[in-house]
């Protein structure tokens, strides 16, 4: 029996078939990178706040070869999974150091038209104008 008589059997396109000829090896994941993924996802549960660079360096101090920052890092991600931990917070003001309040002049205003307002950003001797 012919290819396309098999594919009509089965309900499946040619094309398919054939595309699956070509990518079947790349599709069948080997043992180590099954491997490496449950490593990852034993590790990740036990330490949730790793990050992949500090996970792939435990893993490879675990004698796991193939634990580079690149594959932990795609791992991770098809996983869906990330290191939790605290972020910056940046609306806030630090200790210390109080800057300067500006008042925000442009509340309540309309801007109707271009060039009715501009802005400067002046830090670190340079001046960037902002239009809006």
């Amino acid at each position: 029996m012919g290819i396309s008589e098999q594919c009509r059997l089965l309900g499946v396109s040619r094309s398919s078939y054939y595309w699956w000829l070509g990518h079947k090896d790349a599709i069948v994941a080997n043992d180590a990178e099954l491997e490496l993924v449950q490593a990852v996802l034993d590790w990740w549960t036990d330490h949730p706040a790793t990050g992949y660079q500090k996970l792939a360096r435990q893993l490879r101090d675990q004698g796991n070869a193939l634990a580079t920052e690149k594959r932990v890092r795609k791992i991770m991600r098809r996983l869906g999974i990330r290191g939790v931990s605290p972020k910056p917070n940046t609306s806030r003001q630090g200790k210390g150091k109080q800057h300067k309040k500006y008042p925000y002049l442009l509340r309540g205003k309309k801007i109707r038209h271009v060039n009715q307002v501009w802005a400067t950003d002046y830090s670190d001797n340079n001046v960037f104008p902002m239009f809006y």
